[in-house]
């Protein structure tokens, strides 16, 4: 009975809908997490590079393809929906914030997270490593670049948010191949799940946390959020669906939608606790993490029924 309830408990859902009710549970008091969220992030994306080699890319062309079409479909089409929709937000007041709280959205890499649903889903793994790391690694260009053209150059300078993408993207990478070691690998391996699905955690809950007040203060703010979200997430993976399902086979259907609409909530929420003091900022990245854990979750029922493998 007890091994039922520990494994319950350890299930990828229940994980992450349980960070967003201990999160909107404890409110402020979630504040010192915020503080240590850039380092459990960084071990997130240690844990989640591991089972990334090198040697895959051998041939080099196919994975160049890959990380083209990857970097396209996550940056600048999910970009331009959130952009254009957040051109209809007034720049003013909380809106402006909120406005700034998408815009970093935007530049933010997709989300580690998008190989592990690959795998669960039986979409096309490869595709998906190689389009989430090519993210990661032109996100150390595209993330600061971005920032500086939506936020006017103002907030946040390329030097300043320099540092935090050392932290975590090439630090983790590095350290990565350390434990990429024969010896090492199987033992991190049966860790990685646990850890990196309690990491999440521990960075979504201040995420929803910090932004409790706001959301129940200011519930316009998170229906205008949400509807940015409801376009850019769930309308631009159906659209994909509907453009691809006579193209592309099933798998690759699956790691083509997971790679546009995932964006790392826990990425851009360090970045708007790291760099701003308003609470609005962050809204947009709770309420990602909302959207995020609910489209796994229906996405997984659409791809059982409409997606099957051969």
């Amino acid at each position: 009975m007890g091994n039922r309830i520990l494994r319950f408990i350890n299930h990828r859902d229940v994980v992450l809908l349980l960070a967003l009710v201990v999160g909107l549970a404890l409110g402020n008091y979630t504040r010192i997490l915020s503080e240590y969220a850039v380092w459990i992030l960084a071990i997130v994306m240690l844990f989640s590079t591991t089972g990334f080699s090198f040697r895959s890319w051998i041939p080099f062309r196919g994975v160049i393809k890959d990380i083209v079409k990857a970097v396209f479909l996550n940056y600048i089409v999910f970009g331009l929906i959130v952009v254009l929709a957040t051109s209809f937000i007034p720049d003013a007041g909380d809106y402006s914030y909120l406005r700034k709280g998408l815009f970093i959205i935007v530049a933010a890499p997709a989300g580690p997270s998008i190989i592990a649903f690959t795998a669960l889903l039986k979409g096309n793994l490869e595709y998906s490593v190689n389009g989430v790391f090519g993210i990661t690694v032109a996100s150390l260009v595209l993330t600061p670049l971005l920032l500086f053209l939506l936020l006017d150059g103002s907030e946040i300078s390329p030097l300043l948010l320099m540092p935090m993408l050392l932290k975590l993207i090439v630090l983790p990478l590095v350290i990565s191949r350390l434990l990429r070691h024969k010896k090492i690998l199987p033992v991190v391996k049966k860790a990685q799940p646990t850890i990196v699905k309690w990491g999440f955690f521990l960075v979504i809950v201040p995420t929803v946390g910090l932004s409790r007040d706001v959301i129940f203060a200011e519930p316009q703010l998170v229906l205008i959020t949400a509807g940015v979200f409801l376009a850019s997430i769930y309308g631009l993976g159906f659209l994909y669906y509907l453009i691809a399902r006579k193209k592309e086979n099933p798998r690759n259907i699956i790691s083509g939608i997971l790679i546009t609409v995932v964006k790392s909530s826990a990425f851009s929420a360090v970045v708007a606790f790291s760099f701003f003091e308003e609470s609005v900022v962050a809204l947009p990245s709770a309420v990602l993490s909302i959207f995020v854990t609910s489209f796994y979750i229906t996405f997984s029922l659409f791809a059982g029924k409409f997606l099957k493998s051969e």
